[in-house]
């Protein structure tokens, strides 16, 4: 830590700055701010605290965090571009896959061998024009990966910069090649499959103003719709078109595949010709989610979401375009849970957040997340600037002063899902939210979930809303959970909300109990309602536990001593 805080006053100053050795993690050095300018330059009136960066000159008051900024993030760029085929990618790509030569020639792939991957073919991406990641296929074994560090972006992204009349987006590079070779030029494809993050998309994201039309062409299976939805989220559905294949056919290189080159050549034509638009808000046909309910039917309902907090994620799940309002008396930590599902949410699901935070300043919620990232109530200097990096890929704050107008949180939240991906929308808490212009406080309370879910149906957000209860009785134990028509204002929070969840603080645990789930078939594990008693763990930054033995074995002692008193 003192060679760093060394440099961070080299940064800030030009001046070499040593920290000296002390028996304490406090020490005293000259400021390198105002000492060259005092008549006792050697004094030494800075104090440093060399375990967390902290500092103050009692000279000139300077005082702050001696943390190296870390610049502009720098992607590694590959070491060279494979262009050299082997007999076996040749086989592998020409007559296993039975792509066209000439697109194998034109898409500068290559392959190799080396003793952890085997025969493997290489796909080069390049962003503007420039080799900036490699993907490597195994050839005997379908095994992934990429370049370490490496920008992600499209693979044959470059196309859409001359693309106009359509362009089209498919789940890996051999079926994007398959298009290809089908004779649709501006093909591409998405660079880690169905996963959530679709940061590839950001580079990307105007160039696809010009395009009329873009096609998505993802696996006929219940990851690939989703990857499909959220790619026409982003890019908007009014000019995406959805590619569906035959029955029992996968994806567009098994067309090739199973019906030879040319056959599936016109296979493929007629599946463009086909894709349907989709679904737009305000009209719905059954043909229009014809590929969902299918993929339901056949693969079963989708995979949902881990919540992240122990015992409570036996009770329910999460499931995109739902909304689920989390209550319970002051204090009893309605954010703090809030907050740990947000972590989750970015550490296990890579999934992008716009937040309201109305309860703390920007810059203490931040601070709260780190703590819950890094799982630790104290965190180093340069721990806590690779976590603010994360967070900054990851969440995204509607900043607004007194009450917000709920249409502009949600016209931003609606920007935030096309220019950065967004897959959750946090407000914390709802009493922020101008409800004034109805004739009542049920009207405004069934406008402003009306259009809350309205948002989260039509981009399958995972939305969050804080709200406080009614007054509630208290007694020995505190104040008593709240059920859904507690929530402060009207009925309706309980009606129009999807799920909600309910919290009391008691002396040395949380209550914390589903009170609705609304897709209890396949969202909860147990398949029922329910409590469980979690411990607050303030020294993993706020995160929670269950009860362990030795606690329930220590408040039976309690509650047999009261008994005794009796």
């Amino acid at each position: 830590m003192k060679s760093e805080i060394s440099k961070y006053f080299f940064e800030q100053t030009g001046k070499h700055t040593p920290i000296p050795e002390g028996s304490s993690d406090r020490v005293k050095i000259r400021c390198p701010y105002c000492s060259d300018t005092r008549k006792h330059s050697l004094d030494r009136s800075m104090s440093v605290n060399i375990k967390n960066g902290q500092y103050k000159c009692h000279n000139c008051q300077k005082s702050g965090v001696a943390l190296r900024r870390k610049e502009e993030k720098v992607y590694k760029r590959p070491a060279f571009t494979h262009i050299e085929m082997t007999e076996k990618a040749k086989t592998f790509l020409l007559q296993d896959r039975r792509l066209n030569e000439l697109v194998i020639e034109g898409t500068h792939i290559g392959s190799g061998y080396s003793p952890s991957k085997g025969d493997y073919v290489a796909f080069n991406y390049f962003l503007d024009f420039k080799h900036v990641n490699t993907k490597y296929r195994g050839i005997a074994q379908k095994a992934f990966h990429m370049e370490v560090g490496a920008q992600l972006c499209l693979y044959n992204g470059d196309a859409l910069k001359t693309a106009k009349e359509y362009a089209i987006i498919a789940e890996g590079e051999i079926d994007a090649l398959s298009w290809m070779s089908a004779g649709f030029v501006f093909s591409t494809s998405v660079p880690n499959g169905a996963a959530n993050n679709t940061s590839y998309l950001d580079p990307h994201i105007y160039e696809f103003d010009h395009i009329e039309t873009v096609y998505i062409s993802g696996d006929q299976d219940p990851a690939g719709y989703n990857l499909a939805l959220t790619l026409a989220d982003r890019i908007g559905r009014d000019k995406c078109k959805l590619v569906s294949f035959p029955i029992g056919v996968k994806d567009a290189n098994e067309c090739l595949q199973r019906y030879g080159l040319e056959q599936g050549k016109e296979l493929l034509r007629e599946c463009f010709e086909n894709a349907k638009p989709f679904p737009v808000e305000g009209v719905e046909m059954v043909h229009d989610h014809l590929d969902e309910i299918y993929t339901y039917l056949v693969n079963g309902y989708p995979e949902t979401l881990d919540i992240g907090i122990p015992g409570l994620c036996m009770l329910m799940s999460l499931f995109p375009s739902e909304v689920t309002i989390i209550t319970g008396a002051p204090g009893s930590g309605k954010s703090n849970l809030v907050d740990a599902m947000m972590v989750n949410l970015m550490d296990a699901h890579n999934m992008r957040m716009a937040v309201v935070s109305a309860e703390k300043s920007t810059p203490l919620h931040i601070t709260g997340l780190v703590k819950k990232h890094c799982k630790s109530a104290v965190v180093p200097g340069q721990e806590a600037l690779k976590a603010l990096e994360k967070l900054n890929d990851y969440i995204f704050y509607i900043s607004g002063d007194g009450l917000y107008k709920l249409e502009d949180v949600l016209s931003r939240a609606e920007r935030l899902v096309k220019t950065r991906g967004i897959k959750a929308l946090i407000i914390d808490n709802l009493s922020c939210v101008d409800q004034t212009g109805y004739s009542s406080i049920s009207d405004g309370a069934a406008a402003m979930m009306s259009k809350i879910k309205s948002l989260a149906k039509k981009y399958r957000l995972i939305v969050f809303l804080v709200a406080h209860p009614r007054k509630l009785q208290s007694n020995a134990n505190g104040f008593e959970l709240p059920n859904g028509y507690d929530i402060l204002g009207s009925s309706h929070f309980y009606n129009l909300a999807d799920n909600i969840i309910a919290m009391a603080l008691r002396e040395e645990f949380v209550e914390i109990a589903t009170r609705k789930v609304k897709n209890m078939e396949f969202v909860s594990p147990l398949g029922k309602l329910g409590m469980r008693e979690l411990v607050f763990d303030r020294a993993t930054g706020g995160l929670y536990r269950t009860v362990s033995g030795q606690e329930l074995e220590m408040r039976k002692q309690k509650e047999d001593e009261v008994f005794d008193l009796f």
